[in-house]
Order: C-alpha cells, then structure tokens, then sequence
C-alpha cells in the first residue's frame, strides 16, 4: 500500500505561520503535523509514503529524514505550486499513481484506525466522508443520487451537509484501474484556475466499484486557519499515542 501525500502549497490561510515552512511542519501538541501523519502511516501498516514538496520543502526534507529508517519515503519536489493548483502536485507524483493507492491532503490529521480502513478496503475507490461535519466551513461534500456517487465543491465555501453523505475527508484511496484512469485524467489537465481532482475523481465514481467510509465517530481535522490549527490539539489527544521518529 502506498500513500501519496500533498505538501507543496504555501497555505495563505495560515501566514505568517507558514512564511517560510509548510503547515505540515506546525506543531501540534509539541509535534509537527508530520510527524503525526507519519507515525498515523506507520502505525496503520502503511511503509510506502510519496510527498510532494514546494513550499517550505528543506524543513519538510529534514522532519522526513528522521522517518527514513521506519518508512519507504520518496520526494517529489513541485517547484510550481504557485503558478500551478493542487492538480499539478498530485501530476508531479503521477508516476506512483499504479496498484493500491491512498491520496491523502497534507493539511490532515486521521487516526491509525481509519488509515487502516481505508486501506483495507475492496472497492476500487473508497472514500472518506464524515456524515456529521466537523470542519467550521465545508467545501466538499459526498452526494449519492441513485447508485451515482459525486463530489460537490465550494472552495472557501461553506456547504450545508444535510441530505449528502457527510462532508468530504480528503483522502481516497484507488485501486488498479481508477488509479491509472487518473493519472491518464490529469495528463490532460491545464493545471490553471480552480482545481480540477475532485471532478475527476466524480466521474472514475461513475465507473469504477465505490466504498463510503463514514468517518463520522473518529476524531480527526483538516487545518485550513489558525482556529483549526487550535482545535488540532484536541483531535490528536484521542489519537491515542505521540509521536516519534524512526531516530528515536
């Protein structure tokens, strides 16, 4: 199993904070956001892990060091991530877009047990979908209309998750040939304007086998501004361990 993780923005939301660092290096209860993401991989099983650096990226190359001798850690770097959307970190790695595949968003904290079961899923993709919403401004929600599954999208926005399956986790995971037909899909991407994944990955919904995994009654958060990077503290309490790198 093998995760591709998303770390290349500058995360406007979040300056001064992330002047010169990603988000993924702020620290929550002591620990960089990727030190917890990284020991959530270790613990789940998950020992193959791709980020994609930008922004920031020698203190990401640094805190990954440290995991180098508990997991398999390759660097893409995404000198573009200003001129370019999130479409074109995820092309950057799209050599590793092959077999069993978890996307996962650098700005997440998601307990063991929920990694676990996303990558345990049969379906060739599953998602993550919280069916009460724990995020103060929802952007992306799961709609299931008939035997149809897709993705709503407000970026910045703030949607109503009554009557959909629950706001959007972003973290996916895809097998065999969802995960080629995107990498094909964002071959033919512009990488200009809004971001383009999530429509993608609404029509490989409409072709390919779809698991929803409620997240609802497990703690975790996307850290998009300061109040959630407060809330952080909370979520990974619940967790239930610390983290520690392969060094210590």
């Amino acid at each position: 199993m093998r995760v591709i993780c998303l770390s290349a923005g500058r995360s406007s939301r979040l300056m001064p904070l992330t002047a010169q660092i990603h988000k993924s290096a702020l620290r929550v209860a002591g620990w960089p956001i990727l030190d917890w993401q990284m020991h959530s991989f270790w613990l789940a099983g998950i020992r193959d892990v791709v980020v994609v650096a930008g922004h920031g990226s020698d203190e990401t190359r640094r805190l990954l060091g440290g995991w180098k001798n508990r997991l398999a850690i390759d660097i893409v770097q995404n000198d573009e991530f200003d001129r370019r959307n999130l479409d074109y970190s995820l092309f950057s790695a799209s050599q590793y877009l092959e077999g069993n595949v978890l996307y996962f968003e650098g700005d997440l904290l998601l307990p063991p047990l929920l990694l676990e079961a996303l990558a345990d899923s049969t379906s060739e993709i599953t998602i993550a979908a919280s069916g009460s919403s724990k995020s103060e401004r929802v952007d992306a929600i799961v709609r299931r209309v008939g035997n149809t599954i897709h993705l709503e999208c407000s970026e910045h926005g703030s949607l109503d998750v009554h009557g959909s399956e629950g706001e959007f986790v972003c973290a996916f995971k895809l097998a065999g040939g969802s995960a080629e037909k995107l990498r094909h899909k964002l071959a033919l991407s512009t990488f200009a304007g809004q971001i383009r994944l999530y429509q993608y990955l609404s029509e490989l919904m409409t072709e390919f086998r779809t698991n929803i995994l409620n997240t609802a009654a497990q703690p975790w958060i996307e850290i998009d501004n300061l109040a959630d990077l407060q809330r952080a503290t909370a979520v990974v309490d619940a967790f239930g361990f610390r983290p520690n790198t392969g060094d210590s």
